[in-house]
């Protein structure tokens, strides 16, 4: 897999009740990933428990001088779990929805090196995963969503 791989995990079944992320949510994580790294190219594999949803909604702007190819990974067979595990463990950094599936990819990663792992905190709406990304927040402000470094072992 490409060393410059992001996971973008959306996770929307039973969330588009409860509140599930909007497209930028994921669009504003992926370029965070991308700032902090630094990377003229890169690629985002998107995985979902609704692909249609992800193909007519997440639009993904890249900074200027970035080259972000985008890549909708659906496998149709009844071990998808198990080949879209193996995938997303591939991955370098992770843009992740609510939900366990994607967090223990992030977790298992084969990546040699320091991941970083976005996503929301399970508590907020999805107008807080709008807001997240805005460096003036007053203090009152919902905190941004967990940005963890997990270094290699």
């Amino acid at each position: 897999m490409d060393s410059n791989a992001i996971c973008v995990h959306v996770r929307r079944g039973d969330y588009v009740v409860r509140g599930a992320c909007s497209p930028a949510y994921f669009a504003r994580a992926v370029n965070e990933i991308l700032a902090r790294t630094g990377w003229k190219r890169a690629t985002a594999f998107v995985f979902s428990d609704d692909m249609e949803w992800c193909r007519s909604s997440l639009r993904f702007d890249p900074p200027a001088g970035v080259d972000l190819r985008v890549d909708y990974v659906d496998i149709n067979d009844s071990d998808a779990p198990v080949f879209e595990m193996e995938l997303m463990r591939g991955c370098r950094h992770y843009v992740l929805s609510t939900g366990g599936f994607g967090y223990m990819a992030s977790v298992l990663s084969v990546s040699k090196e320091e991941s970083i792992v976005i996503w929301p905190d399970e508590n907020r709406a999805d107008d807080w995963c709008l807001e997240w990304s805005s460096r003036t927040q007053p203090a009152s402000a919902s905190p941004p969503p967990r940005v963890i470094l997990y270094q290699p072992r």
